[in-house]
């Protein structure tokens, strides 16, 4: 029995996240969330010069950082706002995030981003200790705690 899939190119993003990891090179990001989630807008070359596009939510796989209210947060949040501004990116889909995304989307997709300069996004993070690793199971940890001499991340 074949799945029942929405028709069109919704189904066909469906379809595709769910059964694969998929390359999206040149990724535009369309606005930063918080330290973990981003906006995105993907395209795929359909061939004889058609191209379909799509707006995603996007969570940065394996991490979790501190909410956007507290210190951490904010500054994850202003860190991959500057290393993602004004820049194409390249996600590959890893699965569908299984707390869903805002109400009138597909939902949210979890997604490894590679900046321009070769870097994994989510382990850059890690590093600057701006986010801890979280593989989607048990409790969703909080993040690094909050540091009071916080006041800047490393360039």
């Amino acid at each position: 029995m074949l799945p029942v899939v929405p028709r069109g190119l919704a189904g066909f993003f469906v379809l595709a996240v769910n059964m694969a990891a998929w390359e999206w090179p040149g990724t535009l990001i369309t606005a930063v969330i918080d330290g973990d989630s981003i906006d995105a807008v993907i395209t795929r070359d359909l061939g004889f010069g058609g191209k379909a596009v799509w707006p995603v939510r996007v969570r940065l796989a394996r991490i979790n950082a501190r909410p956007a209210k507290t210190v951490n947060g904010r500054l994850a949040t202003a860190r991959v706002r500057e290393l993602t501004t004004g820049h194409t990116v390249d996600m590959v889909t890893v699965r569908r995030y299984k707390y869903g995304g805002p109400e009138d989307t597909l939902g949210e997709i979890v997604a490894e981003v590679t900046l321009p300069d070769g870097q994994d996004l989510s382990d850059l993070l890690v590093a600057e200790g701006l986010a801890v690793y979280w593989d989607g199971t048990g409790p969703r940890p909080d993040g690094p705690p909050d540091s009071p001499t916080a006041v800047s991340t490393p360039a």
